[in-house]
């Protein structure tokens, strides 16, 4: 990714006020890598039981996402989570935010 960067800008003629920025995207690029290739190894190395479990928090965490909606129909508890996970410093953060090569 970074070469393809690389060689991209190398064809451009860019006016002055435009920045580019092709090593935080490599950098961005290869910690997202880093953190998805975990996550990846991480369920497919866990053990049926394991899985079993982690299934069973979700299904109860949906359950008392469920009465809490019934209770207070203004609380998201999914979209929190969500949320906690894809912001800085969750472990998804580096999924989000500006992907561009170029800053105009």
């Amino acid at each position: 990714l970074w070469l393809g960067a690389m060689v991209a800008l190398a064809g451009l003629q860019l006016p002055l006020g435009i920045r580019t920025f092709p090593h935080a995207l490599a950098f961005k690029f290869a910690l997202t890598l880093a953190v998805m290739f975990g996550f990846a190894f991480a369920f497919a190395s866990a053990s049926s039981r394991t899985l079993g479990i982690a299934l069973r928090v979700v299904g109860l965490f949906l359950a008392v996402h469920v009465a809490v909606l019934l209770i207070s129909p203004n609380t998201d508890l999914v979209w929190k989570v969500l949320i906690a996970l894809a912001v800085p410093p969750g472990p998804f953060a580096p999924l989000g935010g500006r992907w561009m090569l170029i800053d105009a």
